[in-house]
């Protein structure tokens, strides 16, 4: 992996790309604390909700609202990534203008 554009290019197309979990493990590498903090907590509240859903206590519905709250917090991890590339960039062309 040479950037983190190209590496959420990769994450876009989805897992059917071979270089997907290199392309993810790329951009939490290198991810600002705040973000690592939140996918954190999103694998916590997935593995929370995968307990329940394996003890029987919850149904299905319960199961899914926790690995929904994951994918929520791994989008708003990328587009914090994103918007920080993207803030950074334009600092330097103003910078540099």
């Amino acid at each position: 992996m040479r950037s983190v554009q190209e590496a959420i290019i990769i994450l876009r197309r989805g897992r059917r790309d071979p270089r997907w979990t290199e392309a993810a493990e790329f951009l939490i590498e290198r991810a600002s604390p705040e973000v690592q903090l939140m996918l954190e907590v999103g694998r916590e509240l997935e593995r929370q909700a995968w307990q329940k859903q394996s003890s029987g206590r919850k149904g299905l519905l319960a199961a899914w609202s926790g690995k929904w709250q994951f994918y929520a917090l791994v989008f708003l991890a990328l587009a914090a990534v994103s918007g920080l590339g993207w803030a950074l960039s334009s600092l330097v062309k103003g910078v540099c203008s």
